[in-house]
């Protein structure tokens, strides 16, 4: 018993110190038209602080996609994916 009470501990330990990558962070931007109107404005100080940014790809999903077709490209939004880096 005090075997595995101290392997648990040793691993939530360990577990505690690795890096923690913050997850993505995905944000619409609206379009119209198939594109030819709007496109939206993105902040990404409203996201990551100030020189954290880390990545950042605008582009189309499955989720997006969908929406474009149901609404016969009316409504042509794009997604962002926002990564910061960690701050310490």
């Amino acid at each position: 018993m005090k075997v595995r009470a101290a392997l648990l501990a040793c691993s939530l330990a360990l577990t505690a110190c690795g890096a923690h990558q913050p997850a993505a962070r995905r944000v619409w931007l609206p379009a119209y038209a198939l594109g030819a109107i709007g496109g939206g404005d993105l902040d990404v100080r409203d996201y990551c602080p100030p020189g954290a940014l880390r990545d950042l790809s605008i582009g189309s999903s499955w989720a997006t996609l969908g929406v474009s077709l149901a609404t016969l490209g009316v409504y042509t939004p794009r997604e962002a994916r926002i990564s910061c880096a960690p701050t310490r």
